[in-house]
């Protein structure tokens, strides 16, 4: 994962420093009441919008980091400064090179659809305005990135087929799906040769023989928690079986083990790495030890099972 640039960092800092502004703001102003005169409204209204700003440029900004992070895992990207464009300027969100030469481009919405099951007419207008500069754009990697479940399912549902070719990302889970023909993006390099004389392992997995340092930090977002799976590193995804089946996982939490069976899934992620899918032990699992956001830890070192680890001290 790439670390932040300098101006990544400030970008950053001034939407905590409003946020900042905002708290103290709403802890000593006072609060209009029914009998407060509208003026008084207004006032407290527009103090408050003044702090905040542009919060759509803020979301958008974030989510341009985001997809970067997003991209750099699962491709191999020149380095580059997601806050580099301005935030409203036209032409794509994202416009960049892997480090073969390859063409990467991206539109990124932060929408959350009006309706229940579907976008307003001005998001539909606006998303399909983002899916002609995709589906125009001469490049090997195209991307559209959403960042609220809703829209990720209502894209799935209605709309991914206008967009056939272009592969639709949810932040920060990473779930991803495509309407067209399976995009192969390059994996991890081969990894060295083993010294002569070495014994090889039979074993399901590529590359060399694991050890105990083959795992990972498993951040527990939303769709985890609630759909019982996972997904795998593409730098890890070498200790994890090949091809799809059954494997074991062993949970940890507390001191105690509980052991579930679960699948590896290799169709669901676009760069064809492992997702782990545990199902409702899984997600039972989730839901019993760990609050949303919890880190958690993965560790990939047995050829036999897959062992998650919660520290409940956390």
């Amino acid at each position: 994962m790439p670390s932040l640039s300098d101006q990544e960092r400030l970008a950053l800092g001034r939407i905590r420093e409003r946020a900042t502004r905002l708290g103290t703001y709403l802890q000593t102003a006072r609060v209009p009441d029914d009998s407060s005169a509208l003026a008084e409204w207004f006032r407290f209204l527009a103090a408050m919008k003044e702090i905040v700003g542009n919060s759509d440029n803020d979301l958008s900004l974030v989510a341009s980091i985001m997809a970067r992070d997003w991209l750099c895992s699962n491709l191999k990207m020149c380095s580059y400064d997601a806050v580099r464009k301005a935030q409203n300027a036209p032409g794509l969100d994202v416009d960049e090179r892997t480090e073969d030469g390859a063409r990467v481009v991206a539109e990124i919405k932060t929408t959350e659809p009006y309706q229940k099951n579907d976008l307003g007419a001005a998001q539909l207008d606006s998303f399909r305005k983002d899916f002609a500069k995709l589906n125009t754009a001469v490049a090997a990697h195209r991307f559209f990135f959403v960042t609220s479940p809703r829209a990720f399912e209502v894209m799935r549902a209605k709309y991914a087929a206008q967009i056939p070719d272009v592969t639709v990302v949810l932040l920060p889970s990473g779930e991803t799906f495509r309407a067209g023909p399976t995009e192969l993006t390059p994996m991890p390099p081969a990894p060295a040769p083993l010294e002569s004389g070495a014994v090889l392992a039979t074993s399901p997995r590529r590359g060399p023989i694991p050890s105990r340092d083959a795992s990972f930090p498993l951040t527990l977002h939303k769709t985890y928690l609630e759909q019982g799976f996972f997904n795998v590193p593409v730098d890890y995804d070498r200790y994890v079986r090949q091809a799809e089946g059954p494997v074991e996982l062993v949970l940890v939490s507390g001191g105690r083990e509980h052991r579930i069976e679960a699948k590896v899934n290799r169709s669901a992620n676009v760069n064809r790495t492992a997702r782990i899918m545990g199902g409702a032990r899984l997600r039972e699992w989730f839901l019993s030890n760990c609050d949303l956001g919890a880190e958690l830890r993965v560790d990939l070192s047995s050829t036999m099972a897959i062992r998650i680890l919660h520290d409940r001290s956390r």
